[in-house]
């Protein structure tokens, strides 16, 4: 967000690498989801989406539906709309994390942006 991709990227490769053992699914979906902003941005289209399916594996060991809604949302806004591609995946990942919240798509608009 501050037009610094280099050092967002290097601090997220560094915080999942295998050596750092870092355990928090916070950090790791994180991470794996600003890597594949990046690389999207880049156009990088394929690392993009293998960094937002790494993101939602986490996400979903986590067993916290709010970090599968965010890697959900960043890889079909990121990824999926701009290369044209289905979104009934991401749609389907949205849809089961909001029923699990017992909450809509409308009362979580604004995170889902």
């Amino acid at each position: 967000k501050l037009g610094r991709e280099d050092d967002a990227c290097e601090l997220a490769r560094l915080a999942i690498a295998p050596e750092q053992e870092t355990r928090k699914k916070t950090t790791l979906v994180t991470c794996h989801s600003a890597l594949g902003e990046v690389a999207a941005t880049r156009g990088q289209m394929d690392e993009a989406d293998s960094h937002y399916v790494k993101a939602l594996e986490e996400a979903k060991l986590s067993r916290l539906p709010m970090l599968e809604c965010g890697a959900a949302g960043g890889w079909k806004r990121h990824v999926l709309e701009p290369a044209g591609r289905d979104c009934s995946d991401a749609e389907a990942i949205l849809d089961e994390a909001c029923t699990e919240m017992k909450k809509t798509r409308e009362q979580l608009a604004q995170v889902l942006v």
